[in-house]
């Protein structure tokens, strides 16, 4: 397995989200801020990094086989109850709990949303 320097991919994470943010500087201010809280905040918050550290390491993304469409940010907070559109809310009984955040999702393999939910 593959060592990682901390300061480095905390760096690199800086510089893909300073890129993203350019024209909204308090958008970056925001989500630093956020991920500074934790540990986990910082994982919440770098999904694009772990995927890059999963194609630099093969051997973390080791798993079974299988393709298909995954939200790619799976973690707890990207769950909850909410009313599908065109619901009936509280007393027509379409309420869910489901993922609810799918603006990263992809075809990748199935096994990545287990590994990043049960990272978080």
């Amino acid at each position: 397995m593959r060592s990682f320097d901390p300061l480095e991919l905390a760096r690199r994470q800086i510089g893909l989200d300073r890129q993203q943010t350019r024209r909204f500087p308090a958008t970056f201010d925001r989500k630093v801020a956020r991920m500074r809280a934790s540990p986990l905040a910082f994982l919440r918050g770098s999904a694009p990094l772990f995927y890059d550290v999963l194609r630099a390491d093969p051997e973390l993304a080791e798993g079974p086989a299988g393709e298909g469409w995954i939200i790619g940010d799976a973690h707890l907070e990207n769950f909850g109850a909410f009313v599908p559109a065109g619901g009936k809310g509280v007393d027509g009984g379409t309420e869910v709990f489901d993922l609810n955040d799918f603006d990263d999702t992809m075809v990748a393999p199935l096994r990545f949303d287990l590994l990043r939910l049960g990272t978080d």
